[in-house]
């Protein structure tokens, strides 16, 4: 599961790689899709979709990002180990990506507001080139297990208001859409 996780943030910080809105979620601003699919092993299969949407707010760039990574073959574990190979990932591909001086603070209590126990929230704090960068991410798995849903929302941090706005909006969508299940 680790090369799988490892592999899979490569991909999400990835500028070639781009997928459908496999959440189905209301965004606006211009989008990119892509979606791939890996063979992990004989019997396993990722099947990998990608939503990329930006947008201008004062003429800085703000990104959406929203993944769906379903397993086929296998299942997620949710394990507290699984999360840490999750965020690891996560931070070497920042850290390939060119990003330096990363900050992380996990959302927990009160301060979540993705409203169940499968997921976690996290904002991060990195700078490339001298641009000051805040990314809010939540990741969460689907009850079965089979798929790992990401979204994330990230701009300078002269932005920050606008990244929390739109980050909200999109966790409120989930959180109805899993109210109707």
């Amino acid at each position: 599961m680790r090369i799988l996780i490892s592999l899979v943030f490569l991909l999400f910080f990835s500028s070639n790689s781009i997928a459908g809105n496999c959440l189905g979620l209301n965004v606006s601003g211009d989008a990119t899709h892509s979606k791939d699919v890996f063979k992990l092993s004989e019997t396993v299969q990722l099947k990998y979709l990608r939503t990329i949407i930006v947008e201008k707010d004062k003429g800085i760039e703000l990104a959406a990002n929203i993944t769906c990574q379903s397993l086929t073959g296998a299942s997620y574990t949710g394990s507290p180990e699984e999360w840490s190979q999750y965020f690891d990932g996560t931070f070497k591909a920042l850290i390939k990506a060119g990003y330096k001086d990363l900050k992380v603070t996990r959302l927990g209590g009160e301060e979540r507001l993705y409203k169940n126990d499968s997921g976690q929230e996290f904002i991060l704090y990195a700078v490339k080139d001298e641009n000051a960068q805040v990314i809010m991410n939540l990741a969460w798995l689907s009850q079965d297990l089979k798929t790992l849903n990401s979204i994330s929302v990230s701009g300078n941090e002269r932005i920050q208001e606008k990244i929390e706005s739109e980050y909200k909006q999109l966790v409120n969508q989930i959180n109805a859409d899993a109210g109707k299940n």
